[in-house]
């Protein structure tokens, strides 16, 4: 039910899925001309925002769609976002489960 896609436009939601974006959210401090990755702080306050989307009530029944623009530095700092989320966060749970016998 999460889903992650590069779009021209801003979507709006529906009834059965919910748009989301960080481009404008998470934003990398450059030190040189460098364009991130961005840093474990900001992987962490959107695994946390990530979180709270898929648990919340409103969103049970949604497809919750990360979005983000064709813009090549915003687009590689989302994925990885997601990349993050999905490494740590879904293998975390994973762990979880294989060591309780489930």
């Amino acid at each position: 039910r999460l889903y992650f896609a590069t779009l021209r436009s801003k979507p709006k939601s529906t009834a059965n899925t919910h748009y989301f974006c960080t481009d404008d959210e998470f934003i990398y401090e450059n030190f040189y001309a460098d364009f991130g990755p961005l840093n474990l702080a900001m992987l962490y306050r959107y695994c946390c925002k990530l979180n709270k989307k898929l648990k919340s009530f409103t969103l049970t029944r949604k497809r919750i769609v990360h979005y983000t623009s064709f813009d090549q530095r915003k687009r590689s700092n989302a994925a990885v976002l997601i990349g993050g989320y999905a490494d740590t966060v879904r293998r975390c749970s994973d762990v979880r489960r294989q060591s309780s016998g489930i």
